[in-house]
């Protein structure tokens, strides 16, 4: 039996009219008979009873409906429809929902404008490519619809949910192929016209993926630090339904690609939302030295933002690792300048430890001096002490490149240089006077420097082993009496101290010790 009531010989208009007063009651009252399903499916049975919707009327109580029968009605009448009017009453509904965006009072919850928003784009997708040309060209017709659109998303992309983001970043994408589609079948349609038209298009676009980058969550650091490091990629596993997020990303790469503006394009011509593109797309070709230097001040900008940190990781770990070889000092120096402090302060342990390697593979990198000169400032004037224990460690990875069968025999870590830089700064406490008088087992609980100091006589000791010729002059006696009177005695003599509480020795200083012994052994 029919929801509707008219007879097959009530008119149209009695028919749109019954039809608008049935889904306007259903809307705003969840108990009103029938319910937006039942006429939702009554509609779906026949295409022509559809066509009679009164569009203009009927959206503004359908979006405001959070049942899932709006959402279907409302694609129903984009299809089926007028399409003048389905396009008229969007625009209109896209300017309400702005004006509600901009207002001091906004609900979000209430107005849930992504949905809406999504909702509005599928609309306008299936609606645009049934109107009819007139004599004003595409382009005139489509600029309002677009602009009103684009600064939509950038009013509502704060709002929204993930799984909403994904699917307007889709619905955009989808909707461009089709405005392009039709904009090309004009009569009499122009190079120019085109070209006007696809730069309407592309701003879309762009405002679509700054308006909704948070949405991606692709989990693009983790993948791309598991192809380069994989056997430390268990502290960094994806996000769950990460395939979701690559899926939107590469739905609007496709469709930039369908209006001409390629990937290449992209990397001559930096922003953040190409960063963003270029981050994401899959190819290799494009991850290039050059491409890193015209993007660097974007990726810098954002670091500093707290902004897009996982493209920015993930982007220089791919562009690094695949062309591995000497990178120019006006691109390490800015990356070594911001990437300590991410490593360092950032709440996210995995992107911290996927940063850390990133400043690690820029150093391997890097020029000889400067990495000297980056590491002797990590090492002594770093505003985070836990920066200034793990720089020992990237200090050491210097030093066995220094020494390995591949290493040039002038290398700066392979001679007496690297102990007049380094040498004062690692191999004695920090500050000098640390161990004097014995602190007590709560100073060195509550304090970085005994974790530094591991690492510094860890440091020496493969220093000792590596150093067989003693480039470095570290089996040098007047050195070897410095740093057993600046380093080596002060720890022995708090352990002296220390040890003789049993509390301590159950202690995690003991493997301090352990440390201390294998290193002093190795002197003697």
């Amino acid at each position: 039996m029919s929801v509707f009531s008219f007879s097959d010989r009530a008119s149209d208009e009695e028919k749109s009219t019954e039809i608008l007063s049935l889904i306007t009651s259903a809307s705003h009252d969840i108990d009103f008979k029938p319910v937006l399903r039942e006429i939702y499916d009554e509609l779906a049975k026949d295409d022509s009873i559809t066509s009679l919707l009164d569009p203009l009327n009927a959206l503004p109580p359908l979006l405001g409906s959070s049942d899932k029968a709006a959402s279907d009605i409302l694609n129903l009448m984009g299809r089926c429809c007028n399409a003048k009017e389905i396009v008229i009453g969007v625009q209109e509904a896209v300017e309400r929902l702005e004006h509600h965006l901009a207002g001091a009072g906004f609900d979000d919850e209430q107005v849930q404008p992504n949905r809406q928003l999504l909702t509005l784009v599928r609309m306008f997708a299936a609606a645009i490519p049934r109107l009819k040309f007139r004599k004003k060209p595409a382009s005139e017709t489509l600029r309002p619809i677009v602009m009103e659109l684009a600064s939509a998303f950038r009013r509502a992309g704060s709002h929204s949910s993930r799984d909403e983001g994904r699917q307007i970043m889709e619905a955009s994408a989808d909707l461009v192929v089709k405005l392009d589609s039709w904009a090309k079948t004009q009569p009499d349609a122009q190079k120019d016209e085109i070209a006007s038209c696809r730069a309407l298009y592309q701003n879309l676009l762009d405002d679509t993926v700054t308006s909704y980058e948070q949405c991606i969550q692709a989990s693009l650091g983790a993948r791309i630090f598991a192809r380069w490091f994989p056997r430390l990629s268990f502290r960094s596993a994806p996000a769950a339904r990460w395939e979701d997020g690559q899926q939107a990303i590469n739905a609007i790469l496709d469709s930039y690609g369908s209006i001409g503006f390629s990937v290449k394009s992209m990397a001559l011509r930096p922003s953040l939302c190409h960063f963003i593109l270029l981050a994401h797309n899959q190819e290799d070709s494009h991850k290039t030295i050059r491409t890193l230097s015209m993007m660097l001040p974007v990726i810098v900008s954002c670091i500093q933002a707290n902004h897009t940190l996982d493209a920015c990781v993930s982007f220089l770990l791919d562009v690094l690792c695949l062309n591995n070889a000497e990178i120019p000092e006006d691109i390490s120096i800015p990356v070594c300048t911001v990437l300590p402090t991410l490593a360092s302060a950032h709440p996210d342990s995995s992107l911290r430890h996927q940063t850390f390697r990133v400043l690690s593979t820029v150093l391997s990198l890097s020029a000889p001096p400067l990495r000297l000169q980056v590491l002797q400032d990590l090492c002594s004037t770093s505003d985070f002490p836990q920066m200034r224990v793990a720089a020992v460690g990237l200090v050491k990875e210097a030093v066995l490149e220094a020494f390995g069968s591949s290493a040039p025999s002038s290398n700066l870590f392979a001679s007496p240089r690297f102990l007049q830089v380094l040498g004062p700064i690692l191999f004695r406490p920090n500050p000098p006077d640390f161990f004097s008088p014995v602190p007590r087992l709560t100073v060195l609980e509550e304090s970085s420097e005994p974790a530094r100091l591991v690492e510094c006589l860890a440091l020496l000791y493969v220093l000792i082993l590596q150093d067989k010729k003693n480039k470095s002059g570290i089996h040098d006696r007047d050195n070897l009496k410095n740093i057993e009177r600046q380093l080596l005695g002060p720890i022995r003599k708090t352990l002296s101290v220390l040890l003789n509480d049993p509390e301590v020795v159950k202690s995690m200083w003991l493997f301090l010790h352990l440390y201390h012994r294998r290193v002093s052994h190795t002197l003697v």
